[in-house]
Order: structure tokens, then C-alpha cells, then sequence
């Protein structure tokens, strides 16, 4: 059978394109190399623990009109539970912690309880944060800051350094140092956060994956998994076929649109082809992150009751300047953010029993020499070091750790083939936001991209409205 869309890799950018598409009754044939779905998204069994690959908390659920109009028309609001997080984040640094509540005026006034002397300041960057639509509109303000960082804007307009640390602190979840961090990028993350909330998918975010992969074949749509494109084919300005494996065997089908949910540049080098488009060649990936996955015996809410669902722990990170510090230390030297999943009705474990994660920054550099039993070694130590360094943040927390388990770059470059492990697709500096690799390839008409590697960028709002955008964009053209 000849398909109306292939696509290749099965990321959320690419789930949600393939369910709007065979929503519209158009042939979708999604191929993807591993024995499940979802990329960075998902779930995974351990004994009796469904251990969260990688999400902590998702943006937008609620208050962002494209996120609202997708889920409504994919019917995800009935089908996909969503959990409120209590909070926007814990911070720990120098024997003191800070808790930031949600919502703009509540935590706009709790740092002014903190810091009053910085009140016009707080004032300015929350007035800012609440008005970040609107002002995004106004062209003077796009010139003046589309090439700021957010570390530059802090510096600029906080002078207290505590309080500079606690507006960044969650710069992890984009980026690696807000010093490099695209102002706009910021703003608009932390503004749909803080005034919505983050949100958890109840029971793991395999649910949403789950969901979307019945969606598409409720609708016919077709899914290969375990299966491996190594080439594609094109005669002049069109690609005309892809070859995939499957079990050890060799497949060949013919493309009328090709949309490529994976890098960009091994999409090309499965065609032997420069592209025309430069940004391949010279935008740099994001980091990765290192997760070290724990099961505990127990529900940790019970035993330490005061905890925060996510609690970055600072001890190198000081004031915004050491994040680039922080990140050249050796990985067990790093400072950390610990999720608490008891924290919430996260539907991941029975009532007897808790997991939670501690996330650092990670680079595939710190990984890429090593041999098999050197990684394996390496991933131990680092475990046993982290786990220690929470334990003296929650003395007899390690009493009730039944399994652990750590993944790395490494462990993402397998998964998802992404370059150096990158989880954000090309890194959020105000140079590369401002040169968003295009949705359409310059080379070939019906070859397009969906995924962190193109607009808006990296997370998990972003990639599905990047399915979205798509899906327009095909409309536009009268694909569909």
C-alpha cells in the first residue's frame, strides 16, 4: 500500500501529527526503530515500579490556546488525565530552603516577603512575566532582546543573588546555564508555569503515548515498530522511497510525504546529502540529562512529609555564574533536582510504596570513551554518590531504596539516535531560537520536519504544537 504520509520516528512531534492526519481520514504509515513509542516519553516497568522516563512536569495543559484546541480536537482532556503539581519548585541552598508557590501574585509576593528591599525589582520582572504575550507583539521589544540571555537580563535588572538563583533555578529543564539560556525562551516558560501550574500525566506519560497510538490505529493508521530506515530515496526534488529493516528483513515503500520526527541531519545522511539548509551544520545540539531512577519501599510523603515534589539541591551553584561551573565538575560533583512522585496521585505505585528521580546535567562526552564494563562501573559510582548526597538532605532516605537504576547520554543517543544524547533538540540560545530549523526542507517539497529539531523548539508542549504546526502547514499547502 502507498501511503499519503510516512513518518519517520515516533517522538511526541510525530504522534501527534500522525493522529491529526488520520483524523482526517489520510494515510499514515509511522515507522519506528524501537519496541515502543513515545522517544523521551514514557514509562518503564522495574519490579513492582512504573519508573517515568523523563517527565517531571508539562506546561501549557490549560492556558495555552494551542495546547487546548489540539487536546480538545484529539479528545486527550477525556482520555489523559492531568495533575496539578502543588507547588512551582524548592530550592535548597545554604542550609535554607525556599519554597515557590504557583501563580503569579503568590509568588510574586512571597520573594517580596523574602527580599523586601528588592521589591521594584520583583515587581518589574513579574509585570514582564504577566504581559510576555502581548509584549512578544510589540517590535521594539523582540529588537531589543531577541539576543539576550536570561542570565544577562537577571544580572541586569535583580542585584541580589539569591533571588537572581531562585528566578533560574529550573533552568535545567531547558537548558544548561541561563547564561547562554534565550531570554524569550525563558519568559515564556516560566510565565506559562507560574500562572497555570505544571502538570503531571497521571499513571506515567506512557498514558498519553498509549492513548495516541490507539488513536492512530482507531483510525487506521498503520505502525511498524522495531523498525530501522537506513535510506532514503529521491529523484531530483522529491523523495520518492524510503528502506527500512524489520526482523532482519528488508523493506522498500514508496513516499508521496515524508515528515522526519529525528534529527535533521541523519535525515539527510540516509540520502548521501548536504542539504542546502546551513543551520544542519552549524546549530549545536542541547545537553542531556543523567536520571538516576528509585523505587522505595515506602510512600515517601509518610516519612518526610515537608517535601516538594521537585527540590533542586545547590551546593557548587551559588549565584547564576556557576552553572558553568556546576557543569565541568565531574557528574557525581554536580548538583542535583530530586522529584518526589509521592507528592502527588501520580498513579505510578500502590499506596504501600514510592518512586522518585534525581536529574542532573549530563553530556555524552562524559560517557563516549568508555567500554562497556567501564560505562557500567562509571553509572554505579555515580548512582552511589548521588544517593548519598540525598541522604544527607533526607538522613535515612537510603533505608528505604529497594531499586535503582541510572540512565545517561548514552542511554538517550540509543533511545532516540539524537546527537550527544541532546533532549531539547538544538540548544536555546538566543542565536540558534532566532534561526528555528524550518518545518519544510529547502531540498525536497515533500520532505518535512516535526520535533524538538524545529519550530517552536525542544519540551513537550512545544513538540506537539510543532505536530500542530505541521499539520497547518500541510493544510496551507494542500497536502490534506
Amino acid at each position: 500500500m502507498d501511503y499519503e504520509f510516512t513518518i519517520i520516528g515516533s517522538g511526541l512531534g510525530g504522534l501527534t501529527l500522525a493522529a491529526l492526519l488520520t483524523k482526517e481520514e489520510k494515510s499514515v504509515h509511522l515507522i519506528e526503530k524501537n519496541n515502543r513509542l513515545g522517544g523521551c516519553l514514557g514509562t518503564f516497568k522495574r519490579k513492582n515500579f512504573t519508573l517515568e522516563t523523563s517527565l517531571h512536569v508539562m506546561n501549557g495543559v490549560y492556558s495555552n490556546e494551542n495546547i487546548i484546541n489540539l487536546f480538545k480536537k484529539l479528545d486527550i482532556y477525556n482520555n489523559v488525565d492531568f495533575i496539578s503539581i502543588p507547588e512551582f519548585y524548592s530550592v535548597k541552598i545554604d542550609n535554607k530552603e525556599y519554597k515557590l508557590p504557583i501563580g503569579i501574585n503568590q509568588l510574586s509576593n512571597y520573594l517580596k516577603s523574602c527580599f523586601p528591599e528588592h521589591e521594584k525589582e520583583i515587581n518589574k520582572y513579574f509585570d514582564l512575566l504577566n504581559n510576555i504575550e502581548e509584549q512578544i507583539m510589540d517590535r521594539s521589544f523582540v529588537r531589543n532582546n531577541m539576543y539576550q540571555t536570561a542570565g544577562e537580563y537577571i544580572h541586569k535588572n535583580i542585584h541580589n543573588e539569591t533571588l537572581k538563583l531562585l528566578l533560574s533555578a529550573n533552568t535545567l529543564y531547558y537548558h544548561d546555564d541561563p547564561n547562554d539560556f534565550s531570554l524569550i525562551t525563558h519568559l515564556f516558560a516560566q510565565s506559562s508555569f507560574i500562572k497555570d501550574s505544571g502538570y503531571y500525566i497521571k499513571n506515567g506519560s506512557g498514558s498519553l503515548v498509549d492513548y495516541l497510538e490507539k488513536y492512530i490505529l482507531s483510525n487506521n493508521g498503520k505502525i511498524s515498530k522495531n523498525s530501522a530506515v537506513y535510506n532514503i530515496n529521491y529523484s531530483k526534488s522529491e523523495v520518492t522511497s524510503i528502506d527500512y529493516i524489520n526482523n532482519n528483513r528488508k523493506y522498500n515503500s514508496k513516499v508521496k510525504n515524508l515528515v522526519s520526527n529525528i534529527n535533521p541531519k541523519i535525515t539527510y545522511d540516509f540520502m548521501s546529502k548536504n542539504s542546502l539548509d546551513d543551520t544542519i551544520n552549524e546549530m549545536l545540539p542541547s545537553n542531556s540529562l543523567f536520571n538516576i531512577y528509585l523505587g522505595f519501599s515506602k510512600q515517601l510523603k509518610e516519612i518526610f512529609p515537608n517535601n516538594s515534589y521537585s527540590t533542586f539541591f545547590f551546593e557548587t551553584i551559588k549565584n547564576i555564574d556557576d552553572f558553568k561551573t556546576n557543569n565541568n565538575n565531574p557528574i557525581e560533583k554536580r548538583d542535583f533536582v530530586f522529584v518526589d512522585y509521592s507528592q502527588i496521585n501520580s498513579g505510578l505505585t500502590d499506596n504501600n510504596s514510592s518512586v522518585g528521580i534525581i536529574v542532573g546535567v549530563d553530556y555524552y562526552n562524559d560517557w563516549e570513551r568508555l567500554n562497556s564494563l567501564e560505562y557500567k562501573k562509571k553509572k554505579k559510582e555515580v548512582t552511589k554518590s548521588m544517593i548519598s548526597k540525598l541522604e544527607s538532605y533526607y538522613p535515612g532516605i537510603s533505608d528505604y531504596i529497594i531499586y535503582s537504576e541510572m540512565s545517561t547520554a548514552k542511554t538517550v543517543k540509543k533511545f532516540t539516535s539524537n546527537p550527544n544524547g541532546s533532549i531539547y533538540g538544538f540548544s536555546q540560545t538566543p542565536n540558534q531560537i532566532n534561526r528555528r530549523f524550518r518545518q519544510q526542507s529547502k531540498d525536497f517539497k515533500n520532505l518535512f520536519f516535526v520535533g524538538a529539531w524545529t519550530k517552536p523548539g525542544g519540551g513537550y508542549s512545544s513538540v506537539m504544537q510543532s505536530g500542530l504546526q505541521v499539520f497547518n502547514l500541510l493544510k496551507r499547502l494542500e497536502q490534506l
